[in-house]
C-alpha cells in the first residue's frame, strides 16, 4: 500500500477506533523492524524521524526505505517529520515525500511561533501535507538538551 497522508491515516485510526503509534526511527535496521511490526499488528501507524537523525542519511533516503517497504504492505503507514525545527527541515522532508510534518517552534515567543508555523502550513498546503504544531514548550529531554530545573516539581 502506498504511503498515506497523515490526516487520512488519523481518520482511518478514528474510524477503526484503535490506538496507533508514532514510532521513531534512526537507521535502516530500525526502520525495517518498525515496518515489519506495523505489518504484523495490522494497524495503521506512523513512522517518524527527527531532523537530527534524518541528517545522518538524508530525507530522500529515509523516504525511499519506507516507501519501498510500505508499497508491499497491506497496512496504511504515514511517514512523519518529528519536531522540525527549521523551515528547511520541513521543505526537505515534504519534497522528499513525507506525508505529514510536525513543526516545533517552541523556542520562539508565542507570536513568533504562530508566524513560524503559518509559514510551514503555507508551504505544506500546496503539497497536501498536514502540519502538527508545538505551540508552547513540553519540558523534558529532547535531542539531548535538558533543563533539570524545568523537569522538577516543587516541593
Amino acid at each position: 500500500m502506498p504511503l498515506v497522508n497523515g490526516r487520512i491515516l488519523l481518520d482511518r485510526i478514528q474510524e477503526k477506533r484503535v490506538l496507533a503509534g508514532a514510532f521513531n526511527t534512526t537507521n535502516l535496521e530500525t526502520t525495517i523492524s518498525i515496518l515489519n511490526a506495523i505489518e504484523r499488528s495490522g494497524l495503521p501507524n506512523f513512522i517518524q524521524i527527527a531532523p537530527t537523525n534524518a541528517q545522518l542519511s538524508g530525507y530522500d533516503y529515509i523516504y525511499e526505505i519506507v516507501k519501498r517497504h510500505a508499497d508491499k504492505m497491506d497496512v496504511p503507514v504515514s511517514l512523519h517529520l518529528d519536531h522540525g525545527k527549521t523551515q528547511e527541515d520541513v521543505k526537505q522532508a515534504v519534497r522528499a515525500g513525507f506525508t505529514s510534518v510536525m513543526i516545533d517552534g517552541a523556542a520562539f515567543s508565542f507570536e513568533e511561533n504562530i508566524a513560524f508555523t503559518q509559514e510551514a502550513v503555507d508551504f505544506c498546503k500546496s503539497y497536501g501535507v498536514p502540519v502538527e504544531a508545538e505551540l508552547g514548550a513540553i519540558l523534558g529531554k529532547e535531542d539531548d538538551h535538558v533543563s533539570e530545573a524545568d523537569c522538577k516539581t516543587e516541593p
